[in-house]
């Protein structure tokens, strides 16, 4: 009883001094909040309900270091209401943008070096923040460059090996150097100099100076520091060859890419072993070279041309000795054969009718002794050549008038006569004649010739009757029948109609199939081929059209189909882009042929196919005037603006990518179903998102809220 008297004498006291000795002003909190019964002194607040708590070195702070005790709620939530800024406000406001409640120094400067243009990574990681900001901690920590020689301007100054003030080296340190160590340096470029990073020369050097022995010149190098190359060795490999010296820039000079065999330009300028039959045929210079104090000196029997079988190729030939300058004097080029020039000189016998004729030189050159000697007879028999020749002034069976008359082999080529007479080799005479007497009757006379041995009268009179100055004679013939050709009198096709080219070549026998009028050739008809039936049903509703030879020439004027209207540019494709020979008849799309301004698309396009390429597309009617609506020139694709409405597939990044649109859309019923991944496999798009994007999943719907452009 007398304890809860004592508690209730103190409140009272309590009430009554606080009511008059509150030191707090406003307050909000009652006083139990903060202290207890035993003693004002003794204090604890849980500061979270102020919503501002208390962390780490805050948690140990003196009330009075923040707060006026009159009046608590007379605090700023700013830190430099507290903190004095040593940084003369040359860092901004908010000391949590470098520093933690945990204490001053406690930071993480690679990630605040994110933010700057100067991200820490390598050795610089390691680096005492004063070793670059000097004038921290109350200086200005931004720098003016971040270039490296701000910092390492005495590291390029004092270098020596090599000098890099002497050599010209940049100051862009980056350019040679990586973060992690100044050693190994990359001289990226130096393989436009000279191979060091790839090629022959490619991880054979440690150190700049295995080449480069003044560090003052990295002009200078030697290519004498090497095991590889020693006097001995390299004098050895080069002996006999012109211009060699054992230096440095002679090396480079002749080898600029450092590969081996680049010491000169063999093939060119000696003799081909890089190509040719002797390409791969040898793997060391002495094979040929067997004298090792002279390259000068060379041979081409010492261990491939062995004697018996060199001796049996060239059995009989004029001037051939076993010896190698008798071999490079006809084989220049080391091919077989090229000992002479024979085809251009004397005789084609590697082409032409002749080649692969023969085996061996003696089947024509029957004296071993004197290759100007030559015979024909071996192979041309007399009685053979005789008949062959029957007639042919001057002929006679010898070698010599068999050359006269054909000099390159050729038969027939006594003369040139298609160029200079009348085509027998070629066009419609070729292979029609079996004799020059069929043409040329008059043996002793070939000047005369004779057209009426084949074309007889009646058959050629029917062919020109009523022709203006046709004259059965051989002379008239020649004059409107130069070449032989059918029809050659007039320049038909170019002045008149195409009969010889286009849709009506072979399709007559004889020009009273157009020129009824025997008399008049002025006169034609297309009515013979062309029935009123067909030609009617074919232009059924073309506005002008009537059946009359006239406006059938008025509108087809070189014969050609569907040349009566400029359908592509007026109307729709269909001799070009995707219906290019894709109709055989007007009807295949135009179904009544009463009206040509009525179309169906439906005759080709059926309904499942189309229905399941357009699946689910807004607007999409299986009908004839929808078709065209969103097809105008007959192209796929270009049925709306996938690009603006949906997603780019004619722009951006996947333009170009896919060939279908079911490379995309997979289910075939709906197009509103997408699928992503017949490209973006799994494996790659897990490698590229797990552990790195928040909610990532393998799903088309999640590529597409994240990519909605299709851009990475």
């Amino acid at each position: 009883m007398k304890k809860i008297l004592f508690v209730y004498l103190c409140v009272c006291m309590s009430v009554s001094v606080f009511a008059t000795e509150n030191p707090h002003g406003k307050l909000k909190f009652n006083c139990e909040t903060c202290h207890t019964v035993e003693s004002f002194k003794d204090m604890s607040f849980d500061h979270t309900l102020t919503g501002y708590d208390l962390q780490d070195r805050h948690q140990s702070a003196d009330c009075k270091g923040c707060h006026d005790v009159s009046d608590f709620t007379k605090v700023k939530s700013n830190c430099l209401s507290c903190h004095n800024d040593i940084h003369q406000a040359k860092m901004g406001n908010d000391c949590q943008d470098c520093h933690t409640t945990r204490g001053w120094e406690q930071f993480d400067i690679e990630a605040m070096h994110l933010n700057t243009n100067f991200p820490l990574s390598g050795k610089h990681t390691l680096v005492d923040c004063q070793g670059c900001h000097t004038t921290m901690p109350s200086g200005d920590f931004s720098f003016n460059t971040t270039r490296c020689i701000k910092c390492h301007q005495s590291d390029y100054l004092g270098v020596n090996s090599p000098n890099h003030v002497s050599n010209g080296f940049s100051t862009d340190c980056e350019s040679c150097h990586q973060m992690d160590l100044w050693r190994p340096a990359y001289f990226d470029n130096h393989d436009i100099l000279f191979p060091i990073f790839s090629g022959e020369h490619k991880n054979e050097w440690d150190d700049c100076r295995s080449c480069h022995n003044n560090p003052t010149s990295y002009q200078e190098f030697s290519c004498l520091n090497c095991h590889a190359h020693p006097q001995t060795k390299t004098d050895a490999d080069h002996n006999g060859i012109g211009g060699y010296a054992y230096n440095s820039p002679d090396c480079y000079f002749c080898h600029p890419q450092g590969n081996a065999g680049d010491f000169t330009n063999h093939d060119a300028q000696f003799f081909p072993i890089f190509s040719g039959a002797h390409a791969s045929e040898w793997s060391d210079c002495n094979e040929c070279h067997i004298n090792p104090s002279d390259r000068k000196d060379f041979s081409c029997y010492q261990a491939c041309h062995a004697q018996t079988e060199t001796d049996d190729i060239h059995n009989g030939m004029t001037a051939y000795a076993y010896n190698s300058q008798d071999c490079y004097s006809c084989h220049p080029t080391g091919e077989k054969g090229q000992f002479t020039e024979h085809d251009p000189q004397f005789f084609p016998i590697y082409s032409g009718t002749h080649n692969n004729e023969w085996n061996n030189c003696v089947a024509c050159h029957e004296t071993p002794s004197n290759r100007l000697d030559f015979t024909c007879l071996t192979c041309h028999t007399p009685t053979e050549t005789n008949a062959s020749h029957s007639g042919i002034a001057g002929y006679n069976y010898s070698s010599t008038d068999c050359y006269l008359c054909h000099p390159t082999g050729e038969k027939g080529l006594f003369v040139d006569h298609d160029i200079a007479y009348f085509p027998i080799y070629s066009g419609v005479h070729n292979n029609e004649w079996n004799d020059c007497n069929i043409c040329h009757n008059n043996p002793v006379n070939r000047s005369e010739v004779s057209c009426l041995t084949c074309h007889l009268q009646n058959e050629t009179n029917d062919f020109h009757g009523n022709m203006t100055g046709y004259d059965y004679t051989s002379p008239s013939c020649l004059s409107c029948h130069p070449t032989g050709e059918k029809g050659q009198f007039i320049d038909h096709d170019p002045q008149f109609f195409p009969i010889y080219s286009g849709t009506h070549n072979n399709q007559w026998n004889d020009c009273t199939g157009c020129h009824t009028t025997v008399s008049d050739k002025s006169v034609f008809s297309c009515l013979t081929c062309h029935l009123q039936t067909e030609s009617d049903a074919n232009h059924a509703g073309i506005t002008g059209y009537l059946y009359s030879s006239t406006d059938c020439y008025l509108c087809h004027p070189t014969g050609e189909k569907g040349q009566f209207v400029d359908h592509d540019a007026q109307f729709f494709p269909i001799f070009s882009g995707t219906h290019n020979n894709e109709w055989n008849d007007c009807n295949v799309c135009h179904t009544n042929p009463v009206d040509r301004t009525q179309v169906s698309c439906l005759s080709c396009h059926t309904q499942t196919d189309s229905d399941n390429m357009h699946g689910s597309m807004n607007g999409y009617s299986y009908d004839s005037p929808s078709c065209i609506s969103c097809h105008p020139s007959g192209l796929k694709g270009t049925f709306r603006a996938h690009d603006s409405e949906f997603f780019p597939v004619f722009s951006g990044k996947h333009n170009g990518e896919w060939n279908d649109c079911v490379d995309c859309h997979t289910t075939q019923s709906t197009r509103l179903t997408f699928s992503c991944f017949l490209c973006h496999s799994k494996t790659k798009m897990d490698d590229k998102h797990l552990g790195k994007e928040d909610g990532y999943a393998y799903d088309s719907n999640l590529c597409y809220s994240c990519h909605p452009n299709g851009k990475s």
